[in-house]
């Protein structure tokens, strides 16, 4: 379902220390979002997932991997995959625990 040309638009908010982050400027006290984007997309690229809702869970778990993500919300979006619709979207949020 994912992947170059599948026309699948798949974001995550991972929710890490944000508040300590926050307060202190210092990128140690947050997730690394560059390794997280690459997680996920070795996750959905080339994969033959026939929901969305199968994409989404497997981007959740790829975020929640990270011992300091807490809470992740992933929308999965499939633009035209209805007639006379813009797009069809799932959304999730799942945390840890």
């Amino acid at each position: 379902m994912a992947g170059e040309g599948s026309g699948v638009a798949a974001t995550s908010d991972p929710a890490a220390g944000r508040g300590a982050a926050g307060r202190s400027d210092r990128a140690e006290d947050t997730v690394d979002y560059r390794a997280v984007k690459k997680d996920v997309l070795a996750a959905a690229d080339g994969s033959q997932y026939h929901l969305a809702e199968a994409l989404a869970e497997r981007v959740a778990e790829a975020c929640l991997a990270y011992g300091s993500v807490q809470r992740v919300q992933v929308t999965v979006e499939k633009p035209g995959a209805l007639r006379f619709a813009h797009s069809v979207a799932v959304d999730i949020d799942r945390s840890r625990g």
